[in-house]
């Protein structure tokens, strides 16, 4: 078996990578720009900044061909936060508000018929949207990400049986973080006891460290 060294790795698959107009978190170009930053925050090696900095601005636009989380818009959105977050990049305002107003307008045009796939990711975008400091939590992109976020919850409890269920494990650690936002406490509780039955303070900020793992091990029985 042969075995290739990082480097040799990242030689191999950064000319597909570069040849791809597909940006998906999971298989496309957010999802290796991500891999490249942090190995170039691991070893320093200036060839991996350099390769995750061409993915970005090689290309004419980000496209997507759903509104799903591996490899569609929630999970590109998800990307793009996580590397400005993590101080990757730097992007003013208006590289995420319109991520924003593309997955406010596809949840609401396609309430009716949205995957699995494409409801977690959803989820996960608002999440990763809301998870401010609180001297952050105020202007109108984050209000209408939060009323966002309520009608989000309102189709999971919905869809719980037909959709959630698909993954019980993975949904349930999303809404614990969710909760942990101390957002939409009223919201959380009820869709949290709809996984498992909580007696509890859910008012506390440690709420994702008492339940998401014991929310595991009940889900996963």
């Amino acid at each position: 078996m042969v075995m290739l060294k990082m480097e040799e790795f990242v030689d191999l698959w950064f000319p597909a990578m570069r040849q791809t107009e597909r940006w998906g978190l999971f298989d496309g170009r957010i999802g290796f720009v991500i891999f490249l930053f942090s190995l170039y925050r691991k070893t320093n090696i200036a060839k991996y900044k350099s390769y995750a900095e061409e993915l970005l601005d090689s290309s004419e636009g980000v496209e997507y061909d759903s509104l799903g989380y591996r490899n569609g818009l929630t999970g590109i959105g998800v990307g793009f936060d996580y590397l400005i977050r993590e101080q990757y990049v730097e992007a003013d305002d208006d590289l995420l508000e319109g991520f924003d107003k593309s997955v406010r307008a596809n949840f609401y045009d396609n309430l009716e018929s949205l995957s699995y796939d494409e409801l977690y990711g959803i989820g996960t975008y608002l999440y990763c949207r809301l998870d401010r400091p609180f001297a952050s939590r105020r202007g109108l992109p984050f209000l209408q990400n939060e009323e966002t976020m309520i009608d989000w919850i309102s189709v999971v409890e919905e869809r719980y049986a037909s959709v959630v269920l698909q993954d019980p494990l993975a949904f349930g650690s999303l809404i614990s973080r969710i909760h942990s936002l101390n957002l939409l406490s009223y919201k959380t509780r009820n869709l949290i006891g709809m996984f498992v039955d909580v007696d509890d303070d859910f008012s506390s900020d440690d709420v994702y460290e008492r339940f998401g793992a014991p929310l595991f091990q009940l889900l996963n029985k």
